[in-house]
């Protein structure tokens, strides 16, 4: 994964490269890296496999966070994701286990957008209780 960071990048060495994470850090740049660690991660890649099991870790830590703040620990709930590295199937699946065994909860698809779902929670906070119909998980 090292060669790869590096071609990718331009950057002539790690230090070098992230002195650049650190001092330019762009959210989506940083991000498109997740695909060049997911594919590594999935030829075997050491380095990439742990990088995988720290955010698999950090990301189950936060979902617990809120889950426990908002429900019930006896409160089955669907957890659902977006994003490009749910497209993983590496990733996905050692994320829904480890949510599984933090809290019990299944790990799924959407129904809705999140812009659709927003706006369900909008009309939910307002005492609205219509629904959407007709819409996918693009919409």
């Amino acid at each position: 994964m090292h060669k790869a960071l590096l071609e990718v990048s331009g950057a002539s060495d790690a230090n070098h490269l992230m002195h650049w994470f650190y001092n330019n850090f762009d959210r989506k740049h940083i991000a498109s890296y997740a695909k060049l660690v997911i594919d590594a991660a999935e030829q075997g890649d050491e380095v990439a496999l742990e990088v995988l099991r720290v955010a698999v870790e950090s990301l189950t830590r936060y979902v617990a966070g809120v889950y426990n703040q908002l429900f019930e620990k006896t409160e089955a709930v669907q957890i659902v994701g977006v994003g490009g590295v749910l497209k993983s199937h590496l990733f996905t699946q050692q994320l829904m286990q480890h949510i599984y065994t933090s809290i019990r909860c299944p790990l799924g698809n959407p129904r809705f957008s999140p812009v659709a779902g927003a706006l369900l929670e909008a009309l939910r906070w307002d005492g609205n209780s219509s629904g959407l119909s007709g819409l996918g998980p693009e919409d």
